[in-house]
């Protein structure tokens, strides 16, 4: 299964504690990202969010610490589900990645949403599955103030916008109200001018635009780039997405919304997701391999993985790791190709790992299966005559008690077992 560590990306922005929301509201527009971490004397203090500071009341003097947040932190060897599961749970979706004391990266929701694709169970299910139906739609001349307002409240970060007759005229996004009214220069009215190379606006030089919040909402909506109807495939939606470089798609019939799919919307279908076995098998290297051969590697690893789950352990692996290593460069003219096999199976409470080494694939392959399978015969006889009980009856296999009868003790009295440690 994917990891925390493989999702998450390194470049990720970086402010201080003491900085000021204006200078950190400059650095999240010019690298086009929502997320900051903070960092107080080279120490992980939390993260800041864009849409936060929009629906917080702010001063460009404030300091980044009055609005600092402190979502999950997971190990990079995390699993994605875990990590979907905690990343739905909290506000933004956002996991911070360590090392030891180390932030070493981020991860998002787009991370996890772009395997989406990937899965057959979350590809082929259907628009109405997962979206949210209980919409809430605004009027194109609302109040941008009020609609802020109303977002904040009902803890939503997009609404449609309609017109009069309820037809879809665009959506309406907390970016939208930074890039909208951040970025963009203000405008002169015909014939004003400006008076001195320095100086500030003069009688003659007034702003177009009217005060930010009281202008109506549908003036800083986006345009609608695609819908969905409630029969298309959560697959094709999910491409949508990444293609148009969008974080929602609404869902329209006659060209009037009736749901919308979010990233938390997303994120919930993929916390909620049943396991497939088959994600515990995990093959490295296997691109380096012809075609044949990897399909062997695959084949030959699933089966002795079932042989092994059956024979050995109660308690479910939580991954199976086989990578293969070239020590000679295939397209290098009279040169052997030797093949290096490692094989890696952790446990809850134990990890085992063995390798072997052939200029033949199917070789060293099954030599390292076939290791594995010895050493975990070995580990089961250790722990057999590891654990026993003071009135017998009861054996730990793995940690596992099985029992097989309880015995009374000498007046009558039937005992429980209690574990002694030889």
């Amino acid at each position: 299964m994917v990891s925390a560590g493989e999702l998450m990306n390194k470049d990720f922005l970086k402010v201080e504690k003491t900085d000021t929301i204006a200078n950190v509201i400059g650095k999240l527009i010019q690298k086009d990202v929502r997320t900051a971490v903070v960092f107080w004397n080279k120490e992980y203090y939390g993260i800041i969010d864009r849409d936060l500071l929009v629906q917080s009341k702010i001063t460009k003097a404030q300091e980044v610490g009055d609005f600092v947040m402190s979502p999950p932190v997971v190990r990079e060897s995390e699993d994605m589900l875990k990590c979907a599961e905690l990343m739905y749970g909290s506000y933004p979706c956002v996991l911070i990645v360590k090392r030891g004391n180390e932030v070493i990266g981020i991860v998002s929701a787009k991370d996890i949403i772009k395997l989406i694709t990937n899965i057959p169970e979350l590809r082929k299910m259907r628009a109405d599955d997962v979206m949210t139906s209980n919409l809430i739609v605004l009027a194109y001349n609302a109040r941008l103030g009020d609609a802020i307002n109303i977002m904040h409240e009902k803890k939503f970060e997009r609404v449609p916008i309609v017109d009069k007759n309820g037809h879809l005229e665009g959506i309406f996004t907390l970016t939208d109200a930074i890039y909208k009214n951040l970025t963009n220069p203000l405008e002169k009215e015909k014939g004003s001018s400006k008076s001195g190379r320095n100086s500030v606006f003069t009688r003659s030089y007034n702003p177009k635009r009217m005060f930010v919040l009281d202008a109506p909402i549908g003036d800083a909506a986006s345009p609608i780039m695609v819908t969905a109807n409630s029969y298309d495939k959560l697959g094709k939606i999910v491409e949508d997405m990444f293609n148009f470089k969008i974080s929602d798609v609404v869902i329209a019939k006659d060209n009037k919304p009736v749901g919308i799919i979010t990233t938390r919307d997303l994120l919930r279908a993929f916390a909620f997701l049943k396991e497939p076995e088959f994600w515990k098998l995990h093959f490295l290297g296997l691109n380096r391999l012809k075609p044949m051969q990897a399909q062997f590697v695959r084949e030959a690893v699933a089966e002795h993985y079932e042989k092994i789950k059956r024979a050995y352990f109660k308690e479910m692996p939580r991954y199976f790791l086989t990578e293969i290593k070239l020590h000679d460069e295939p397209d290098k003219p009279n040169k052997r190709i030797k093949y290096s096999v490692h094989i890696r199976l952790a446990m809850p409470s134990e990890v085992f790992s063995t390798e072997n080494a052939n200029f033949d694939l199917g070789t060293a392959v099954s030599w390292a299966l076939k290791d594995m399978e010895r050493m975990l015969g070995r580990f089961k006889e250790k722990r057999r005559d590891r654990w026993t009980t003071d009135r017998g009856g009861r054996r730990a296999v793995f940690g596992q008690f099985e029992a097989d009868a309880e015995k009374a003790d000498k007046r009558g009295v039937r005992a429980k077992p209690q574990l002694i440690k030889r």
